[in-house]
């Protein structure tokens, strides 16, 4: 009786564990390697984001050239050669594959390698990487596999103690 109770009571924190919440703030890092070394992170929840005809833009984002941090506003595009990536104020207006999909006003940043190209200057080359990093949260199913593998441990052990503790009748 007493293993059932502990099984109902691991069962009932293992529900619980994997209840919807809330949505945390999704991070990418772009890195772009080439004629220059690029590289950013877009905080999709904590940025100001504003949406565009022709795609959309990441107000105030440090970006790193060449080891020199600068504030700049991040466009990403679908317009120029199916896609691209703009960072407003420099020479960096690159085309190559669209890197979000769904619509303007609510994105989803793809992650991947990714080759761009200048869009008005032929010589810009870049591979770009965009990295997830907040991927390496675990979901819910996992956390759930986790305490299971807990709960049972536990309740192993404690089966182990009760028979080692119990007297030895003849």
């Amino acid at each position: 009786m007493r293993s059932l109770r502990g099984f109902l009571t691991a069962g009932l924190v293992a529900s619980v564990a994997t209840l919807p919440a809330p949505a945390h703030a999704a991070q990418f890092l772009y890195q772009l390697t080439g004629n220059d070394t690029i590289s950013f992170t877009i905080d999709t929840d904590a940025l100001v984001f504003d949406a565009q005809p022709d795609g959309f833009i990441f107000r105030s984002v440090n970006v790193t050239v060449n080891s020199v941090v600068q504030i700049a506003d991040i466009g990403f595009v679908y317009e120029y050669s199916d896609g691209g990536l703009v960072i407003l104020g420099t020479q960096y207006d690159l085309a190559g594959p669209t890197l979000f999909t769904g619509p303007n006003n609510a994105p989803n940043l793809l992650s991947g390698n990714f080759d761009l190209v200048g869009y008005t200057d032929d010589s810009l080359k870049f591979s770009l990487t965009a990295t997830d990093l907040g991927a390496a949260v675990p979901e819910p199913e996992a956390w759930l596999m986790i305490l299971t593998g807990f709960f049972l441990l536990a309740g192993l052990l404690r089966r182990r103690r009760a028979i080692a503790s119990k007297p030895l009748t003849s």
